[in-house]
């Protein structure tokens, strides 16, 4: 048993060699369609098509690159122990050199040269794979591929929209902050919010490369649920409020109201009538709108100019905002002093 044979397996030196002698063989039949190589990008060969490399994907690849090389884009082919300047007299065109000591890539168009910090690359790619998962996520989720809309504000990249709660009135919506590394969730045009991450790669690891839209919805309906719960709590707490204010003001017998909460929108704070000047009468009343946050004051009359009335609007972030600041000290008298 045993004893001695050569082998028929080549050595990597003879492989590499046999591939190059192939390549060049198939480029010089059909330069377009044959399949070219790249050595020493992983400490092996790496197989691409003429059509298939580009700038871009050297540049996703360069940054892996064990020892220096130049690559001619238009030749499709790896060259060594040539410059740049013996490539331009040969007519060769798009060249991309990567120095690894230098940690640069340079990418020349005849005699145009544009470098690349490998930093510089790897922060790029960062933001391709970003993007990368944000165009399958849009895709799969919404059958829609990316428009120069969806990037055009790096800081508001939009994830998702929909409507929540009872009637569909809550709009929602979630957008990734690609540049200060965030995710934002945001509740009838206000941030509800934010998830912020250490660096765009922390960002992708964790969400983008699992983004789901169940999970979007399941933070909106428990801020909704929560939003709810406090405005319902709020909603007792101004009532409570205007009805004191308004057993008050019937006391005096001079101001009138309406059914107070008939509609949520427009409760009677009081109205009453004054005449100025030659016997001009005027009413004034004045309304709050428990819903959208706001109060208005009303003035009718004939000799108004302006359709017969004036309306004044003073706007709230929020119904607890409001109570704040105006529920909680109403009197009449200041409203018409307004």
């Amino acid at each position: 048993m045993g004893g001695y044979y050569e082998s028929d397996i080549p050595t990597y030196e003879e492989f590499i060699a046999n591939v190059e002698a192939e390549a060049k063989r198939q480029l010089e039949e059909a330069p377009k369609q044959q399949f070219v190589f790249m050595v020493e990008q992983y400490g092996e060969t790496a197989f691409f098509r003429n059509d298939e490399m580009t700038v871009e994907r050297l540049k996703r690849e360069c940054v892996s690159a064990e020892k220096p090389f130049l690559y001619c884009i238009e030749h499709g082919s790896r060259i060594s122990g040539i410059t740049f300047a013996e490539i331009s007299q040969s007519d060769n065109g798009l060249a991309v050199e990567v120095n690894v000591d230098n940690q640069e890539m340079r990418v020349y168009n005849n005699d145009i040269a544009e470098s690349y910090s490998f930093d510089e690359i790897r922060k790029e790619n960062r933001l391709d794979e970003a993007k990368g998962y944000i165009d399958d996520f849009l895709e799969k989720e919404y059958g829609t591929e990316p428009s120069d809309d969806t990037y055009k504000d790096m800081y508001n990249v939009p994830l998702g929209y929909t409507t929540l709660g009872e009637d569909n009135k809550y709009d929602f919506s979630v957008t990734a902050d690609l540049i200060d590394f965030s995710v934002s969730y945001t509740l009838n045009d206000k941030v509800i919010k934010t998830e912020n991450y250490d660096s765009l790669e922390d960002m992708t690891e964790n969400v983008l490369s699992c983004l789901n839209f169940d999970d979007f919805v399941a933070v909106g309906s428990d801020v909704v649920e929560e939003y709810e719960a406090k405005n319902a709590e709020n909603l007792v707490k101004a009532k409570k409020y205007i009805d004191d204010y308004i057993e008050k003001e019937k006391k005096y017998g001079t101001v009138h109201f309406d059914d107070t909460y008939k509609d949520m929108h427009k409760v009677s704070l009081g109205y009453t009538s004054f005449t100025i000047g030659d016997n001009n009468e005027y009413d004034f009343s004045v309304t709050a709108d428990l819903i959208d946050f706001s109060v208005t004051y009303t003035i009718k009359g004939e000799a108004i100019k302006t359709n017969g009335k004036i309306v004044q609007t003073e706007n709230y972030d929020s119904l607890e905002d409001m109570t704040e600041k105006l529920l909680t000290y109403m009197n009449f008298n200041n409203f018409f002093a307004l």
